[in-house]
């Protein structure tokens, strides 16, 4: 009897394990077509393409971290003003031959520029004279020319020259980019492009790739900045700028350019292009990327009165932004806190309540560049100082950044 038994239970264990078997064979066989079918192969194909589009090493994200890098790269229009910058002024040739070859190489296409502008700088007393401010003034035209290109600041903001029509900023092609990457992505799981916002924010959240791209571009952002500023206290700039005073007023408004494109590319949501999944009631949350910052909160709140003709009082409480870790920038802050506060004060005290509306709305595009401007204006004559006594670059210093208002009220004296 018992041995019937046991033959039973070994039948019945034997019955399960065969079910189990055919199971897991069935469920091989059901994963095998799935994968390794036309549609699926497809679908992973295309999944890579989009990946490699855009992360790859000449995918968008890529290509748009170029764009900010060109005028740095060694025959960049910066390194090249930079470079120029380097010769005794007095001299006409480099005392080195590879620099002087290398300044004949980016000067020669411009002669036509320069013989115009030696004309317009002719000084009898000095004959080194015209050779120096022309080569400098007509390298740095050069620079504001890509300057305005890659940031794509609209004429509409300060009085500039657009970039050349069709040119895309590399604003634009950061948020275009990721409107291309979302119509041709395939979901895991998916065997066909659907384009659901919320699971392309979800898998750039997640991705490392995504945060070391973006990361990528706001170095160079960084490292542009921090170029220009340290031209600004170049001793054969400043030279120049001795005989041809816009030099310097034009430098600073360029560098305020760069800053307002810098803060506005932070506040953007580089998924605005990709239109929301679903229907009424559905999250279209994207992504506004911003790189690790550390805030100076010590500045105390500020009060003063604005300039319109009504006596209209302002409370201001002010954080400053900077690079996380830039040691040098913040044992600055902490040196200056008074002078911030009283610059701080003197600059709201010199602002009509017009303007103190963009710094606290962000809701059209207009307003967005507004308010950007205002906190580069702002941030500017800080970093104009901070320069003097860091190389912007060296040592990870980069100086401000950002401005964040916790507090700005308005009280109207009646």
């Amino acid at each position: 009897m018992r041995n019937d038994k046991n033959n039973m239970n070994r039948l019945l264990i034997t019955a399960i394990k065969i079910a189990i078997a055919a199971l897991l064979l069935t469920l091989i066989v059901i994963i095998a077509i799935t994968i390794f079918s036309p549609v699926s192969r497809l679908a992973s194909r295309n999944r890579r393409l989009a990946v490699s589009g855009l992360f790859g090493t000449d995918g968008s994200l890529y290509r748009i971290r170029l764009q900010v890098e060109q005028p740095l790269k060694p025959s960049g229009t910066i390194a090249n003003l930079d470079h120029f910058l380097s010769k005794n002024p007095g001299s006409s040739h480099f005392k080195n031959k590879a620099n002087q070859r290398r300044a004949e190489n980016y000067l020669a296409p411009l002669m036509p520029e320069l013989e115009k502008y030696r004309m317009v700088y002719a000084d009898d007393s000095r004959e080194w004279l015209p050779d120096f401010l022309a080569a400098v003034r007509v390298l740095f035209e050069q620079v504001k020319s890509d300057i305005y290109g890659i940031t794509g600041i609209p004429d509409s903001m300060l009085d500039i020259r657009k970039p050349p029509v069709g040119a895309e900023s590399a604003i634009e092609g950061t948020e275009a980019a990721i409107a291309e990457f979302a119509a041709v992505w395939v979901p895991p799981g998916k065997n066909i492009a659907a384009i659901d916002k919320e699971l392309i924010r979800e898998y750039f959240l997640k991705s490392r790739r995504f945060k070391k791209s973006m990361l990528r571009i706001d170095n160079a952002w960084k490292a542009l900045i921090a170029k220009l500023y340290n031209i600004s206290v170049n001793p054969n700039w400043q030279l120049a700028a001795v005989y041809d005073a816009a030099l310097n007023s034009e430098l600073n408004d360029l560098i305020v350019i760069v800053l307002s494109a810098d803060i506005y590319r932070r506040g953007r949501d580089i998924m605005s292009g990709i239109s929301p999944s679903g229907g009424i009631g559905i999250s279209s949350a994207g992504i506004q990327w911003m790189p690790s910052m550390s805030f100076y909160k010590n500045i105390p709140e500020i009060t003063g009165s604005l300039k319109d003709s009504a006596q209209i009082f302002f409370f201001v409480k002010a954080n400053i932004g900077y690079t996380f870790q830039d040691v040098r920038t913040q044992t600055w802050l902490n040196q200056h806190k008074d002078w911030l506060s009283d610059y701080i004060k003197t600059y709201f005290s010199n602002l009509y309540s017009d303007d103190i509306q963009y710094l606290k709305s962000d809701v059209a595009l207009a307003p967005e560049w507004k308010l950007a401007i205002l906190k580069a204006d702002i941030i500017h004559p800080i970093n104009l100082a901070i320069v003097k006594m860091n190389r912007f670059g060296a040592r990870k210093v980069y100086g401000v950044r950002e401005i964040a208002f916790s507090r700005i009220n308005l009280i109207e004296d009646r």
